[in-house]
C-alpha cells in the first residue's frame, strides 16, 4: 500500500513537471510578425493638371494606407526635390523662381507607409510663368537738394509679400549700380543723403524686393545741378575815359556770384579777374582811367552755390573813335562801322537792299539811316550794334538825323521838311510855302534848323536858310543862289557848306547868322558835302 502510493505520487510529479516544461517552452517561442505588403495610395488634389504656376506653389495631396502613412515626398521631373511632409493634411511647396518662364515640368508625389511601402501618384504637368510674379515697379517721385542734404522720395510699394527697398546710384545710365542703402519698412519712402555732388551727373534707382527675392527696378532718375543761366554782357560804353560794363540780373535761385575777367588780346589768354560780387542785383561795373585808342576784352562768369560756372561770350571794350559810313563793296549799299585806326570793321546792316546815309544819335546809342528794303525808300533806325532795325517813315535821299536830345528825327520828304518822334509817330510838316526844302540839320542846342531852300520858289537858285524848330521865323543866310548842304559846328557857332558861286564846288565856312563867309578849299576840283569832326576842330569832305 505504501509503495503504490509513493509510486502514484511519483508519476503525478513527473506529469506536472513535463507540462510545466512544455508550457515554458511554448511561452519562450518567438512570435512571427504580421507581414504588410499593401502600399499606400496617394493623389494630388491641387494644382490641377496642365496648370500654369508661379512663385511658390502649394501642392496638396491626400495619402491613405491600410495601417498608417508615414510621409509624402515631392518629385520634380522624377527627381526628389527634398520637400516632404509627415503629417496630414499634406502640403508640399515648390519654389519656381529658379525655373525659366514657359518651362514645363512633371510633378509626382511619392507616399510611404510605416512598412516603408511606397507608391507614386499620377504625374501632373505644370508650366512655370513668373512674368507677373515680380513686385510692381515703383518710381522715384522727386529728388531735391540744398548745400547740406539731398532728399530722395519714391512711391510706396503695394505688394503684400514686400521684403525691402534698395536704393542705388551710378555716374552713368548703363554703368554698374552701387548700393546706397536698404530700407526694410514699406512705409519708409524717403531717404536723405549727406554725401553727394550735384555738379557731377548721377543716376538714381529704387528697387523693391519681395520675400522670394523677386525685384523690380525703377527708371533711372537723373540729377545734375543745371549750369547757371548764361548772362551776356551788354555792349560796353566808353564814356569819360571809362568802360561802362552792364549785364542783366541772373534769374537763378541758386545764384552765388558774378565774376568779370579782362584780357588784353582777343583770344582772351592771360585774362585777369577784375571784379567779383555776391549780390545778384549788382549788374554794373566801371573800368576807370581807360586811355584812348585801346581795346580790351571782357567776359562775365555766373557761379551758383554748388560751384557751377558759365562764361559769357567775350565783349570788346573800345576806346577808339569810330566812323560810320556806307559802302558798295558788297555790290549793294551797306552800312559799316570802323575804328579810326582802320581796324575792327563791322557790317551793321548786311542786307540785300541798299542801306545809306547813316547818322549817329548824339549819345552814340542809335543810328538813323535810309533803306529801300521795304519796297520804297524809308527812314530806319537801329542800335549802334546793328540790332533792332526798324522802319519809321518814307523819306527822300537827304539823310535824316536825330535831335540833340534823341527824342526827334528830322528829315525831308517830297522836298518838304518833317519832324517826328523817334518812334515814327507825330510826323509834322514844318514848311509853309511851296518852295523846296532840303538837307535840314539841327543846331546843337536843338532850337533851330538850318537847311537848303530855293525860296521864294526860284527854280534853281538855292541858298542856306535857318528857322525855329517849329518852322517859324525863317531867315535866309546866303544869297549866291548856289549854296548847298549846310552842317552846323558842334559848338553851334559855325556853318560849313559847299557852293558853286565860283563855277566849281568849294567848301565854305560862315557864322551861324551868315556873316564871315570864307572859302576853305579854293581848288579847281569839286569839293562837296563837308562835315565837322565831333570836336569841331576838323572838317571832312568829298573832293
Amino acid at each position: 500500500m505504501i509503495k503504490k502510493c509513493f509510486h502514484y505520487k511519483s508519476s503525478l510529479f513527473y506529469l506536472s513537471f513535463s507540462f510545466l516544461t512544455l508550457f515554458l517552452y511554448e511561452c519562450n517561442k518567438p512570435i512571427e510578425p504580421e507581414i504588410d505588403n499593401i502600399p499606400p495610395s496617394v493623389k494630388i488634389l491641387s494644382p490641377e493638371n496642365n496648370s500654369i504656376v508661379s512663385e511658390v506653389v502649394s501642392i496638396i495631396c491626400v495619402a491613405t494606407d491600410n495601417k498608417k502613412t508615414s510621409r509624402v515626398e515631392l518629385y520634380i521631373n522624377w527627381i526628389y526635390s527634398g520637400e516632404s511632409d509627415q503629417e496630414e493634411p499634406y502640403y508640399l511647396f515648390w519654389n519656381t523662381t529658379s525655373y525659366e518662364n514657359g518651362s514645363v515640368h512633371k510633378i509626382t508625389i511619392r507616399a510611404y507607409d510605416s512598412s516603408n511601402n511606397k507608391t507614386d501618384s499620377e504625374t501632373i504637368t505644370l508650366t512655370v510663368d513668373n512674368t507677373n510674379a515680380v513686385p510692381q515697379k515703383i518710381e522715384i517721385k522727386n529728388i531735391s537738394y540744398n548745400l547740406n542734404n539731398m532728399d530722395i522720395i519714391w512711391e510706396k510699394a503695394n505688394d503684400t509679400d514686400f521684403e525691402f527697398y534698395k536704393l542705388f546710384k551710378s555716374n552713368s545710365l548703363n554703368a554698374e549700380k552701387s548700393l546706397i542703402f536698404t530700407i526694410s519698412s514699406r512705409n519708409d519712402t524717403i531717404y536723405s543723403l549727406y554725401d553727394f555732388d550735384v555738379t557731377q551727373p548721377t543716376w538714381y534707382w529704387i528697387s523693391v524686393y519681395d520675400t522670394l527675392g523677386y525685384f523690380s527696378t525703377s527708371n533711372g532718375y537723373y540729377v545734375k545741378d543745371p549750369n547757371p543761366t548764361r548772362i551776356e554782357l551788354s555792349n560796353i560804353k566808353f564814356i569819360s575815359n571809362s568802360f561802362f560794363i552792364c549785364w542783366p540780373e541772373s534769374p537763378d535761385s541758386d545764384f552765388f556770384s558774378y565774376e568779370i575777367y579782362e584780357a588784353l588780346s582777343e583770344d582772351i589768354s592771360n585774362q585777369e579777374l577784375i571784379f567779383i560780387s555776391n549780390e545778384v542785383s549788382d549788374t554794373t561795373f566801371i573800368v576807370k582811367e581807360v586811355p584812348n585808342n585801346i581795346r580790351r576784352y571782357y567776359t562775365l562768369a555766373v557761379i551758383d552755390i554748388f560751384g557751377n560756372k558759365v562764361l559769357s561770350s567775350k565783349q570788346i571794350g573800345n576806346s577808339f573813335l569810330q566812323v560810320i559810313f556806307e559802302s558798295d563793296r558788297d555790290s549793294n549799299g551797306e552800312i559799316y562801322l570802323i575804328d579810326v585806326d582802320g581796324n575792327n570793321l563791322i557790317n551793321l546792316t548786311n542786307h540785300s537792299n541798299d542801306d545809306r546815309r547813316p547818322r549817329f544819335s548824339l549819345d552814340g546809342n542809335k543810328i538813323v539811316f535810309l533803306s529801300n528794303r521795304f519796297g520804297s525808300l524809308g527812314i530806319c533806325t537801329m542800335d549802334y550794334t546793328g540790332a533792332n532795325q526798324t522802319k519809321l517813315s518814307r523819306c527822300s535821299l537827304a539823310e535824316p538825323q536825330f535831335s540833340p536830345d534823341g527824342s526827334k528825327i528830322l528829315y525831308s520828304y517830297g522836298k518838304k521838311i518833317f519832324l517826328m518822334n523817334v518812334d515814327g509817330s507825330n510826323q509834322v510838316n514844318l514848311c509853309e510855302y511851296g518852295s523846296n526844302y532840303l538837307r535840314p540839320v539841327f543846331t546843337p542846342d536843338g532850337s533851330k534848323i538850318v537847311y537848303t531852300s530855293n525860296a521864294p520858289n526860284t527854280l534853281y537858285e538855292y541858298n542856306i536858310w535857318i528857322m525855329n524848330i517849329d518852322g517859324s521865323d525863317e531867315n535866309q543866310l546866303t544869297f549866291s543862289n548856289k549854296d548847298w548842304n549846310p552842317q552846323v559846328s558842334p559848338d553851334g557857332t559855325k556853318i560849313v557848306f559847299y557852293s558853286r558861286r565860283n563855277g566849281n564846288a568849294e567848301i565854305y565856312l560862315m557864322d551861324l547868322d551868315g556873316n564871315n563867309q570864307i572859302n576853305l578849299s579854293n581848288d579847281l576840283s569839286d569839293d562837296i558835302d563837308a562835315y565837322f569832326s565831333p570836336d569841331g576842330s576838323k572838317i571832312i569832305f568829298h573832293s
